[in-house]
């Protein structure tokens, strides 16, 4: 049970390595529960080996957990919805009707098909400003916003022939740019390779937007911020991780309760403010939609 922790550390060498990253939280229950076991046995080695992992593991979520600096901000303030919907999801009224409830400015739509994109044409009435690219493959995307568009394009990154949104925005005066993306899932060592590349790119691409005003990026990104990926888009990105100070928020996969694990993100720039950050409603899908506040400083 100690060996996904120990392999997570080999995660750039080969891509199921990288798939031993993500159960940090499940590794850590089970060495707490092993450790115990091994207490009341009195094996002292098992109990040394518990006791390791489960603080490598308890180190890595902690840090979600401890209150986060937040930048001070009057600016106006914006709620994003971040949702994937899942293409076999085949009732749209749950989503509508989150959507009616937490009456966001701007929703961000993965793995719509033509249906999907028939059902969330409700939407365009009360979000004028909008975007939809329906495609049968679980990779269509779409984006609605309340606030006006200075402009928006559908770019492909790196080669991973998947859609990216570019949305540039304007914000008290300031401009911001949304970056909507949904890369490929790790199930094979070419997928994986897809993903890392994209992700890799979408790093690059969003510091460079950075140079004309804040930037988030939001998406199922199909990757945990225990992953070196992760932490590469991190650091190439200069973006951070809204769920810092708020918790883990888990968001995948809602059929699992046990293997939950959080690859629904929105990273941010440093000098916007987050007031909320959760979990939506279910909506019959099998990821968590994610509800973020944020104002620009």
């Amino acid at each position: 049970m100690a060996a996904p922790t120990l392999i997570g550390w080999l995660a750039r060498r080969h891509w199921i390595f990288d798939l031993a990253t993500h159960f940090v939280v499940q590794s850590a229950v089970l060495m707490a529960v092993f450790l115990a076991i091994s207490l009341v046995l009195r094996d002292w080695r098992m109990a040394l080996l518990a006791a390791v992992v489960l603080v490598i593991n308890a180190a890595r979520i902690v840090p979600l957990y401890l209150p986060a600096d937040e930048p001070s901000s009057t600016g106006q303030r914006i709620r994003l919805l971040s949702a994937n919907v899942h293409t076999g999801n085949r009732n749209a009224a749950p989503f509508l009707e989150l959507v009616q409830r937490e009456d966001p400015d701007i929703i961000l739509v993965m793995e719509v098909d033509a249906r999907w994109i028939r059902e969330l044409s409700l939407l365009r009435d009360r979000y004028p400003h909008f975007h939809e690219h329906g495609r049968p493959d679980n990779f269509g995307i779409a984006l609605y916003s309340k606030i006006p568009l200075d402009g928006l394009d559908e770019i492909e990154v790196a080669d991973s022939e998947v859609p990216t949104l570019l949305a540039r925005l304007k914000l008290d005066g300031r401009s911001m740019t949304l970056i909507g993306t949904h890369p490929l899932p790790p199930i094979s060592r070419d997928y994986t390779g897809l993903r890392n590349r994209q992700l890799a790119a979408l790093g690059e691409l969003a510091a460079r937007e950075a140079t004309h005003g804040p930037v988030v990026l939001a998406g199922d990104l199909n990757t945990t911020s225990w992953s070196p990926i992760f932490a590469d888009l991190l650091k190439a990105s200069g973006l951070r991780d809204s769920r810092l100070g708020r918790g883990l928020q888990a968001s995948w996969p809602t059929t699992s309760p046990l293997i939950l694990i959080p690859i629904d993100h929105v990273l941010i720039s440093p000098d916007l403010a987050i007031h909320d950050r959760r979990l939506g409603d279910p909506i019959g899908s099998d990821h968590w939609p994610v509800v973020v506040d944020f104002s620009v400083n």
